[in-house]
């Protein structure tokens, strides 16, 4: 049975101009902000992926170690907030912030995209590349298991389009021109990889962990070819 997107794809709010969305999902999160003093409506945004990568840079192992775990397992729960637990102290300081554990793990794709791919990533894959991602779920999925692998679909389908802008979109700072102007560039892609009308929806913040997931998991599979070569 195939699987289908859960959530629906506002292009417009993608396109310059357009207001970001607010709604995001997952268990909410309340520890002190990274160490920067970023102010205004995108602070919350950089802050989390100033969080996000220290704790790879802190990490590194663990971290990789969760990208093969499914999500809605009892060992991914576990996994996630061990992470975040271990490393609050050390890469939070100072004010509130909200955190939330998609957004959480959104942020470490963009980290880990950003560690092992950013000056030499691939922007071209094999049509027949299988990240294997659908295979670390048993059958049958739950519903956690069946949102994530769809959402990671699209983000492979938008990355095998057009893997330089969305490199272009993961290295721009959050609320800048740049990924704004990213994003717009990318929604013909959104539309091709929606199957059959299907629709999904979510703010910039959660579209653009997707896709560091999408491109992340692409890069590596690909990389991984290459050494077994």
């Amino acid at each position: 049975m195939r699987l289908r997107a859960l959530i629906l794809l506002c292009i417009a709010a993608m396109l310059p101009g357009a207001p970001v969305l607010a709604q995001e999902t997952g268990t909410l999160i309340t520890r002190r902000a990274a160490q920067m003093h970023a102010k205004g409506k995108n602070a919350a945004r950089v802050t989390m992926q100033a969080f996000a990568a220290c704790v790879v840079d802190r990490s590194y192992g663990q971290t990789s170690r969760l990208v093969d775990v499914p999500v809605g397992t009892e060992d991914y729960a576990k996994q996630l907030k061990r992470l975040y637990d271990t490393w609050g102290d050390q890469c939070l300081s100072g004010g509130e912030l909200s955190f939330n554990n998609v957004l959480f793990r959104g942020s470490l794709f963009q980290a880990l995209y950003a560690r092992d791919f950013r000056s030499n990533g691939p922007v071209a894959f094999d049509p027949a590349l299988d990240t294997g991602y659908r295979a670390l779920y048993p059958d049958p999925v739950s519903g956690d298991a069946r949102s994530s692998i769809a959402l990671v679909r699209f983000a492979e389908c938008v990355s095998r389009g057009d893997a330089s802008k969305v490199r272009e979109l993961l290295r721009a700072l959050p609320g800048s021109e740049g990924e704004t102007v990213a994003f717009g560039d990318l929604v013909p892609r959104f539309s091709a990889c929606i199957v059959d009308g299907e629709k999904i929806e979510f703010s910039r913040t959660m579209l653009k962990g997707v896709l560091a997931e999408g491109l992340y998991r692409l890069s590596r599979a690909t990389r991984a070819g290459r050494d077994a070569s």
